[in-house]
């Protein structure tokens, strides 16, 4: 007598999502309340795909670094030639250093994938909170998910930059709309130029996918979801902007060395 067959266990959920990135970014409408009502966190492929291409654009401007430390003027301290040769040898190889790759290479990918990184978890926990001051039930592996796959126009945007520093062999000085901020040194202008800077089609075009997500499952109302979306996009603008800020700031110090040193 035969014992009759165990029914099939679940299946285990899938770890990766490329085929939904097109549909996300050709037709969101279709795609994004999938996405908005799963369960799993299925947040792994875009990221993914964003810290790739992100490394894609460190990568094409390494020799653009090399050139710009290399031609960079640097003036020599006024007592240099007081110095012991080996204070003048560390000098120089410091110098020598910001054309190095953990200047040229390194540092620039921990901060893309920073960026990448820490701007999803940053976005996601203020939109969740927000969300949540505003009456909404949505919980936060559905809001880490959305936030993922709207940020894959950040990935087209870090392609078209690869492709403009490949073909212009030039970094890219004045990104978005920093080219409209104000004239000046001061603080203001600096701040804007920062937020201006972050400002493009791209972003935009999150903002849509981030908004079709939100009223994609649990939808909050239309009134609400633009109220979170914009806060949380503001706060954002300033968190990102604060560091290019306070390093502009420091940037204008003078550094006054005591006599007795």
């Amino acid at each position: 007598m035969q014992t009759p067959a165990s029914p099939p266990g679940p299946k285990p959920p899938r770890r990766w999502h490329f085929g939904l990135i097109w549909p996300v970014l050709r037709h969101p409408r279709r795609a994004l309340p999938a996405i908005a009502s799963s369960l799993q966190p299925i947040w792994l492929t875009p990221l993914v795909v964003l810290s790739a291409l992100a490394l894609v654009q460190v990568l094409a401007a390494v020799p653009m670094r090399q050139a710009a430390a290399a031609s960079t003027m640097v003036d020599l301290p006024m007592d240099y030639q007081y110095l012991t040769p080996e204070q003048q040898a560390q000098f120089q190889s410091s110098l020598s250093a910001s054309g190095g790759p953990m200047f040229t290479t390194v540092f620039p990918a921990l901060a893309a994938l920073g960026r990448v990184w820490l701007g999803w978890l940053v976005l996601a926990a203020i939109l969740h909170l927000v969300l949540t001051i505003l009456g909404a039930r949505a919980t936060m592996g559905s809001v880490l998910n959305r936030v993922g796959w709207a940020s894959l126009p950040f990935g087209l945007q870090s392609a078209v930059r690869t492709l403009a520093v490949v073909v212009s062999r030039k970094l890219i000085s004045a990104p978005g709309l920093s080219g409209f901020a104000p004239a000046g040194d001061g603080l203001g202008a600096t701040l804007a130029a920062q937020i201006l800077g972050q400002i493009d089609v791209f972003l935009i075009w999150f903002v849509v996918l981030l908004m079709l997500s939100l009223r994609a499952h649990d939808d909050p109302g239309a009134s609400k979801a633009w109220t979170a979306v914009l806060i949380t996009l503001l706060v954002a603008l300033l968190l990102i902007a604060l560091p290019g800020v306070l390093v502009a700031q420091l940037g204008g110090l003078t550094i006054v060395r005591p006599f007795l040193f």
